[in-house]
């Protein structure tokens, strides 16, 4: 294997807070980019022997035979629980599992106003814009609760100071200490490691250093597991869990993600979606079937993918391959 590169420090105006400029994200993106560069000179490894060589260590479990856990999910934009997650969270609920979703901002960067609706703003009040973010505030939390009906939860939302700011204030860091709590969760789901959004890497690095503190405190191990965004798709070789489901809970997924209406200028995203999701369910049958075997998509089962790593009470930060 080529040389790992020891992960550097992000410095710099693009940087503005401690939290960003400790993250091991964009080193660990530079890394596996090094190691591409790297199998393809070597050329013996083919795409067919890297899938071979890393699809194993993929853990595949039905919705409906997750265990009952502790379930903590980190969501930092509100359409996010039912996009990236639905019958994870759907199948830890049947399980008899614990599960508090928090959303942590409101996701009103998102709203686009209409032209009447910004025209009468403007016209009736004294101070447009407040009202106008107001508006759109209003628009996330009625679009969210039609989705937690759906769902089968109450999302409690927050409002990060750094989604308007770009900073972590003080209220960001006890707002995230009173979500972890006493810590003693067994799965958190949450934005990956790679996840190069803005907000996202926010909430990951955040949330992190209170788990951290509370894997050591309780000496109980914690699971990360990273979901995949727009922004991020997990590479083969960090893919680690696949939780499949019905078409009949895909319907279900699709109509919760539908609810939040004011995304649709954005529903590109969700084809883009699709296909990554066809993808990886290809990579998984070829791996057990052999290249050139026909996967039916429409009568497969669909899946969500998850990078899982776990955080122990001693040692490093490490990622989990194998799991029962």
């Amino acid at each position: 294997m080529p040389k790992r590169i020891k992960p550097a420090p992000i410095t710099g105006a693009s940087s503005p807070n401690r939290f960003l400029a400790s993250s091991r994200r964009a080193a660990s993106a530079r890394e596996f980019a090094s190691r591409g560069v790297s199998w393809k000179r070597r050329g013996w490894l083919s795409r067919f022997a890297l899938v071979h060589r890393t699809i194993g260590k993929v853990s595949q479990v039905h919705y409906t035979d997750l265990p009952k856990r502790r379930v903590l999910v980190l969501a930092p934009h509100p359409e996010e629980p039912v996009e990236k997650c639905f019958a994870t969270i759907h199948g830890f609920l049947k399980s008899g599992s614990d599960v508090k979703v928090h959303v942590l901002t409101t996701g009103a960067h998102g709203v686009e106003l209409s032209p009447q609706t910004a025209k009468n703003i403007a016209e009736r009040t004294r101070n447009p814009d407040r009202m106008a973010m107001l508006s759109k505030i209003e628009t996330r939390l009625k679009e969210l609760r039609e989705a937690d009906k759906l769902l089968g939860v109450k999302s409690r939302v927050h409002s990060m100071d750094f989604y308007d700011s770009n900073q972590v204030s003080r209220r960001d860091v006890e707002e995230m200490r009173k979500v972890v709590g006493d810590g003693k969760w067994d799965v958190v789901i949450m934005p990956d490691r790679l996840d190069l959004q803005p907000t996202h890497a926010v909430v990951y690095d955040l949330a992190k250093r209170f788990l951290r503190r509370a894997v050591r405190r309780n000496r109980k191990p914690i699971e990360l597991w990273g979901f995949e965004t727009t922004y991020h798709r997990h590479p083969l070789s960090e893919l680690s869990q696949v939780v499949s489901y019905t078409p009949e809970v895909q319907d279900v997924k699709m109509k919760a993600v539908q609810a939040h209406v004011s995304q649709d200028s954005r529903r590109g995203v969700y084809i883009l979606g699709r296909m990554a999701e066809a993808e990886h369910s290809s990579a998984i049958a070829e791996s057990s079937k052999g290249f050139g075997s026909h996967v039916d998509f429409k009568n497969a089962q669909r899946i969500e993918a998850f990078s899982v790593n776990v955080l122990k009470p001693a040692g490093p930060f490490v990622v989990s391959s194998k799991r029962k």
